[in-house]
């Protein structure tokens, strides 16, 4: 066998690294796009007295320094830990089910937002947070370290073109 397909066939932990960063970034973008349609759907939907604050709302005050480096950086590593590490390793230990493993992930994820921000924010984040609960599962695969920083870049992906869409349009 030649060493081209070896490399292939046996990643080595580099190109497991890149192919974690890859998927991330594809599914941070897709989960962006989608979550923007949803938000305007469920606004369409539920009447605008049951909306809330936007779970960015104490954000305003804030410099755009200080609200990319707390919402591109510290939340998803935090948010990671409690609605995607936590709850997926618990789950684990009562179920071998992935999808059971998310939707617990993203009911723990969107009740977290629904308490800061919510109707339209909890519901949107249960959906988002699945997105990154299944980034999360997938590359669990490869161990504990793949799934946590899958889950955690694909949040920062998903919240940094959620944020420059804010600030570029408002």
């Amino acid at each position: 066998m030649t060493a081209f397909y070896r490399r292939l066939l046996q990643p080595t932990e580099t190109a497991a690294w890149d192919n974690t960063i890859v998927f991330s970034l594809a599914v941070g973008i897709c989960s962006s796009v989608i979550a923007i349609a949803w938000g305007f759907g469920l606004e369409y939907f539920v009447p605008e007295n049951r909306w809330g604050d936007s779970a960015a709302s104490g954000l305003a005050s804030m410099s755009v320094a200080v609200v990319f480096v707390y919402g591109v950086i510290f939340a998803p590593l935090f948010e990671t830990l409690v609605g995607q590490a936590l709850p997926i390793e618990l789950a684990k230990k009562f179920t071998d089910s992935k999808a059971i493993m998310i939707a617990v992930s993203g009911a723990v994820f969107g009740i977290g937002h629904y308490i800061n921000g919510g109707v339209v924010h909890g519901l949107t984040a249960l959906l988002h947070g699945s997105f990154f609960a299944s980034s999360f599962v997938v590359a669990r695969k490869g161990g504990f370290q793949y799934g946590f920083a899958s889950a955690a870049l694909t949040h920062a992906v998903h919240n940094a073109i959620l944020l420059s869409i804010e600030l570029t349009f408002t």
